[in-house]
Formats: C-alpha cells, sequence, structure tokens
C-alpha cells in the first residue's frame, strides 16, 4: 500500500496541502534528480562513480543529490524479503468498518499489532483495509476473533485470505520513504542464522554500501558477505531496490484498493489479465469477500474515475468491483513484498 495523505477537498482538485507533494514540492526535483532515480531504479546498488560516469556528472555532484534526495525521503536504496520466502503461512487482507470512535484511532491502533504491516484509511464500503501475515493457523484465528475485535470501534471485521500474488511492482511509493523496523523470518525457505540476519539489515539500512563495507561491520571476509548475499538472493529472502515516492514525481496522486469479483472459476486468468494493465501496482486473489483485490494507483482522480469505470469493467470475466479510495496510511512497511514474476511465481 502507498500513498500519501489527501483532504478531501484536496482529492476533487488533485493536490495541495494533503501530503501528496505541492508543484512546489514537485518542481524541486529536476530531469537530473529524474534520471539518477532510473538508474538507481534498474540497479540499486550502482556506485556513485559509475552514475556519475553514465550521466555525465561529477561525482562530488551525484553525491550530493542522491543525499539530498534521502534526507527529503524521496529516495532510499534498501532490502525488501518475499513474505513467502520468510515463511509466512498466511497473508490477509482485512477490510474493516468502524462505529463509535474515529477511524484513524482505530487505524493507529490496528498499525501497533505486530501481525499487521500496513494499514490504510479508506472512502467506501469500509473505513480501514490493512494487510497482516500470519505465522500459521492459529496466529490468523487470534488477529481475527480476538486481537481486531478486540480494538475499540472495530464493528465488522471481513477478511480476504489472499492464496496467491499475481503482481507486485516493488519500489514505488506515494509517500515519504524512510527505514523501518527489522524483519521476522519465521520459517524461512533456507537456514539462516544472525550473520544472514545482520547481512539483511545492513543493506536494509543502505543498499549501496559494498560487500566490503558489510564484511567490515559483520566482522568477516568479503567473499562470505558475497556468498551469502548470493544464496539469500536466489532463496528470495533479499532484494535490493531503489524505493522512490514517485508522488514526487508526479506520477502518484490516487490510491486506492479494489475488490473484484469474477464470473465462474476464472479468477486466476483475470488477475493476470489486470495485473498487465499499468494502472496495478499489485494484484493478489483471495478468498473471502472478494475474488481478488488490486492496489491500483493512478496521476489524479481523474485518471481513477476513467480506470474504474471503463478500463477495468471492459476486462473479460470482471463481474463487480467495489472501489475503496485511500485517503490517509498510518503504516507501511515497504520491505515487505512478494517478488513474482507476473503469473505468481517466486
Amino acid at each position: 500500500m502507498s500513498v500519501g495523505r489527501r483532504r478531501t477537498a484536496a482529492r476533487r482538485n488533485g493536490g495541495g496541502g494533503n501530503g501528496f507533494p505541492s508543484a512546489g514540492e514537485r518542481s524541486a526535483i529536476d530531469d537530473t534528480d529524474r534520471a539518477i532515480i532510473d538508474v538507481l531504479a534498474s540497479d540499486g546498488r550502482a556506485t556513485n562513480r559509475s552514475i556519475a560516469e553514465k550521466l555525465g556528472l561529477p561525482e562530488t555532484t551525484l553525491s550530493a543529490r542522491v543525499r539530498r534526495m534521502a534526507e527529503r525521503g524521496v529516495l532510499l536504496v534498501t532490502a525488501v524479503s518475499d513474505w513467502e520466502a520468510a515463511g509466512y503461512l498466511w497473508a490477509a487482507a482485512i477490510c474493516v468498518k468502524v462505529e463509535g470512535r474515529a477511524p484513524t484511532a482505530v487505524a493507529e491502533d490496528m498499525a501497533k499489532l505486530p501481525e499487521v504491516f500496513a494499514v490504510a484509511l479508506v472512502h467506501g464500503g469500509y473505513d480501514i483495509v490493512a494487510h497482516a501475515l500470519l505465522d500459521d493457523r492459529d496466529a490468523l484465528h487470534q488477529l481475527v476473533k480476538s486481537r481486531l475485535p478486540g480494538i475499540a470501534g472495530v464493528r465488522d471485521v471481513s477478511v480476504n485470505l489472499i492464496t496467491r500474488t499475481v503482481s507486485m511492482r516493488v519500489g514505488a511509493a506515494g509517500e515519504r520513504v524512510r527505514p523501518h523496523e527489522p524483519l521476522h523470518f519465521p520459517a524461512p525457505v533456507v537456514p539462516m542464522d544472525e550473520m544472514d540476519v545482520g547481512l539483511i539489515e545492513a543493506l536494509a539500512a543502505d543498499g549501496r554500501q559494498s560487500n566490503r563495507q558489510i564484511a567490515r561491520q559483520l566482522g568477516v571476509s568479503e567473499g562470505t558477505i558475497r556468498s551469502r548475499l548470493r544464496r539469500l538472493e536466489e532463496a528470495r529472502l533479499v532484494r535490493v531496490v531503489a524505493m522512490t515516492n514517485r508522488a514526487v514525481l508526479g506520477e502518484i496522486g490516487s490510491v486506492a484498493f479494489i475488490g473484484v469479483r469474477v464470473n465462474g472459476p476464472v479468477a486466476d486468468e483475470v488477475a493476470v489479465a489486470l495485473s498487465r494493465l499499468p494502472e496495478v501496482y499489485m494484484t493478489n486473489v483471495t478468498v473471502g469477500g472478494y475474488d481478488m483485490m488490486l492496489s491500483v494507483v493512478t496521476r489524479n482522480r481523474d485518471e481513477l474515475a476513467q480506470f474504474t469505470s471503463s478500463t477495468l469493467p471492459s476486462v473479460p470475466g470482471v463481474r463487480s468491483t467495489e472501489v475503496l479510495d485511500v485517503t490517509q496510511v498510518p503504516k507501511n512497511t515497504f520491505r515487505w513484498a512478494r517478488l513474482v514474476d507476473g503469473n505468481g511465481n517466486g
């Protein structure tokens, strides 16, 4: 889930005073900054020297620009991990209706739950959409039947179990990007020790530091770091990405979750077709109130309206949709992802 905060009036006019960048903030990013972002998006560990040579810039200038974008929360080169490879047996998109309490207060309490890695306030049939990762069936049961209903103001909880993630675009955010808390790996697909975790956390803090720098921090040889990193990358337990605030670049101005229901047993086929649409950033096949849930981003409200009223209904197999317009994101742990190939294969 990736979005900035915005008030109702700002959603109508498309910017300013709402958490999405103002025109002045967007203009502070120039073509050179965009070029740097594009290079890092393709290779998060590219060195300042190689980027400077490629773009024809002095290395000191390149370093200063990267540092400035990082300080402003526009750019963060960090490590992401695949939650399925980490050993989480259940992932869920949870829709919540609130009564008798401000939804913002309920969302803040939900964000404190360690199982919940993302929380968004929405307009539509629900007040809050959260994403959670669970170690096992008992953890799922406790969250849905005890922990969430125990939060004051929660009136109704609708669970959509994610049975397959067909697509997830990693690296694009609609809000300030910053490091997050350390990750928990309950049952990783390959054995992990403290050195592996230390390597991942070092890359999370600064994905562009060299193997030599990490080796010095962990007190091992550079070759050990190189071989460990290769093993973790092949297992999908780490990938270095350039996380960028695409709202600053003018590419994200409106964000929504869309619940989709399909005609017949064609959810997988429809999900693949939907995942290829440029507006769709995440496609999850689900069991629950919807057959799938999409995360959709557009440059403005008009584009979102066009997508939901025209593009989406025209996809064969789509029976109905429900739009949950994101207004605020109290929590978003960028470091969890599904590293899939577009057909749901990790």
